[in-house]
């Protein structure tokens, strides 16, 4: 927990860097979608392919996004993100012999830099509309498990967001994003995997429930982006005052 306030206070002072820059632009927006994840039960791809449960996936957050250059934005981004799987929905082998499921509530605070490949809204008369974006962060993460009322495990980590979207100018003070983003961690228990005892304490089978400590799980966020562009108040110019 102390190391998680302490990557908290580092990281967001960076969001305030060349507050004084005249060409930035400043939006608050909210973000909606679906997360995903990777790891244990889900060893190659996200577990995008068990539609089944894809209610259960939901993301909401909600963001601050600072334009200081025609390339460059940081952005301070908040989270919530569930996500779930089921060894029932598996023909894996192993997944028969588990049966496990879980479900993960995730919090996560990042601060984000993101490189526009366009001059997005820069120009005031001719301004491009719509860009291409990359980004990657850092930030930390809280995870959660809905059916594991007694974790023994540290339910706090690090994650490194990185990702891609789109960005489109709506009208003077709207733009519309659609976005994927990967989130790496260090954490194994996403999933609730590797631990050797259930939320009841009875004791787990170590061949089904060993977590594999060098494949950190992963989650994903896939979704839309809607932001509010605060305007910048017309400066009046100097009066001329003559003097006799």
């Amino acid at each position: 927990m102390k190391s998680l306030k302490f990557l908290i206070l580092i990281i967001f002072p960076a969001l305030l860097v060349h507050q004084s820059s005249k060409a930035q632009i400043h939006e608050v927006g909210v973000m909606a979608g679906i997360a995903s994840y990777k790891g244990e039960m889900s060893q190659y791809f996200p577990n995008f392919h068990h539609i089944e449960n894809i209610g259960n996936r939901i993301a909401v957050g909600a963001f601050y996004r600072g334009n200081f250059t025609k390339s460059i934005s940081l952005r301070g981004n908040f989270m919530y993100a569930r996500v779930d799987d089921n060894d029932a929905l598996s023909s894996a082998p192993i997944a028969a012999l588990r049966g496990h499921f879980f479900q993960t509530d995730i919090l996560e605070l990042s601060a984000q830099i993101e490189y526009n490949f366009l001059d997005f809204r820069q120009s005031v008369k001719f301004p491009e509309t719509w860009t291409p974006y990359l980004f990657l962060g850092v930030g930390g993460m809280k995870i959660s498990p809905r059916f594991n009322l007694l974790p023994t495990y540290n339910l706090y980590s690090i994650a490194i967001p990185i990702g891609v979207g789109m960005k489109f100018m709506l009208n003077d003070n709207l733009n519309l994003g659609v976005e994927f983003g990967a989130r790496k961690t260090f954490t194994d228990f996403i999933d609730d995997i590797g631990v050797n005892v259930d939320q009841a304490g009875i004791a787990r089978d170590p061949r089904y429930f060993t977590g594999n400590t060098a494949d950190k799980d992963m989650y994903f966020f896939s979704g839309f982006t809607l932001s509010y562009v605060i305007p910048i108040p017309q400066r009046l110019c100097p009066v001329k005052v003559r003097t006799f």
